[in-house]
């Protein structure tokens, strides 16, 4: 149950979330992610979500939703046990940001501040405290998930006194 049965607030909260999302609507003009073009381009991404009583909720995703996504290079599917598994918010975005950023390649760099940024990291002014909270989640993703990863801090080659986190995905 993802709400209990007693929380009224929460149940009318996600049932207006649900509802929401059942009129949205995507509209597309031009070139698609598919590199075909388009004039127009109209779909909605639930097609119904139901929910009897003492039964579970059933949400239904739009077919072509479903599919403009799987064949997109932006997207890539997620295991949530293994999220689940990873039970710290700081793993659990990294886990997210790797996921997408090793799709087609088995090495990414990014500056060290712009990664503390995007998970985003407190106290992220110097690489220190950056690789005291991201030494903890690389471990993480290795003991909980299928993606293995290293993790190495080198000195820009172009700009002085900024670091360079280089992630390798490791063979499993």
């Amino acid at each position: 149950d993802c709400v209990g049965a007693d929380d009224s607030w929460w149940y009318n909260r996600l049932t207006e979330s649900f509802r929401r999302w059942k009129n949205l609507s995507i509209e597309f003009c031009g070139t698609y992610y598919n590199g075909e073009y388009y004039d127009f381009m109209f779909f909605g991404v639930i097609e119904s979500v139901t929910k009897k009583k003492g039964k579970p909720l059933t949400v239904r995703f739009n077919e072509e939703f479903l599919a403009e996504i799987r064949d997109s290079d932006y997207c890539k599917y997620i295991n949530f046990e293994e999220v689940k598994a990873l039970r710290w918010p700081i793993a659990s975005r990294l886990h997210e940001i790797l996921s997408k950023n090793f799709k087609g390649r088995t090495v990414w760099e990014i500056d060290a501040h712009k990664l503390a940024n995007k998970i985003p990291l407190e106290k992220s002014k110097y690489i220190s405290h950056i690789k005291e909270k991201l030494k903890p989640a690389v471990n993480r993703i290795n003991k909980h998930t299928e993606l293995k990863i290293s993790l190495e801090v080198r000195e820009s080659k172009t700009e002085t006194g900024k670091s360079i986190l280089v992630f390798r995905k490791l063979a499993n």
